[in-house]
């Protein structure tokens, strides 16, 4: 059991940032290796070839990060590595941020 940790619920806006920061992570990702394609492709006159072989690659190789990082912490929850305090905000922050915020 550990000590010391406290868990608070975050607000509404720091879920809305760290998601914007994945998002800009893709398409920073996505952009940076699209470009370097069009550099390649212009020094070895293929045209779409590398540019949009590797711009896959960037966007599979990013969303295939996020996925490995959350699938990472459901296996910390399952596992109980996470306190009990934290797993239920993580718990609450799983229903909240899928489910849209009016309920029939």
């Amino acid at each position: 059991m550990r000590t010391g940790m406290i868990a608070e619920p975050r607000c509404t806006l720091s879920d809305i940032l760290a998601f914007s920061a994945w998002g800009f992570v893709i398409a920073a990702g996505s952009l940076l290796f699209f470009w370097v394609g069009v550099l390649i492709d212009g020094a070895l006159s293929t045209e779409p070839f590398f540019m949009l072989g590797l711009l896959i690659l960037a966007v599979f190789l990013t969303i295939g990060r996020l996925w490995k990082k959350a699938f990472a912490l459901k296996d910390r929850m399952r596992s109980g590595m996470i306190p009990e305090q934290e797993r239920k905000v993580l718990r609450q922050l799983g229903k909240t941020a899928i489910t849209p915020p009016w309920r029939p």
